[in-house]
């Protein structure tokens, strides 16, 4: 499976960690970074999880 994130989505992303950047710091800003890329991982390695819309 093919990771494919839109545009907009990725300003998205980049906005929110430089919101926590800001506001509470690198470190958070990081984390949730981090969090972010351990949920991808995880949802590619595990196509079943979720529901089928």
């Amino acid at each position: 499976m093919k990771l494919t994130i839109a545009p907009a989505a990725l300003l998205e992303l980049q906005e929110a960690a430089d919101f926590y950047s800001a506001q509470a710091g690198v470190g958070l800003a990081q984390a949730f970074l981090a969090e972010f890329e351990r949920s991808v991982t995880l949802i590619l390695g595990s196509t079943q999880l979720g529901s089928v819309f």
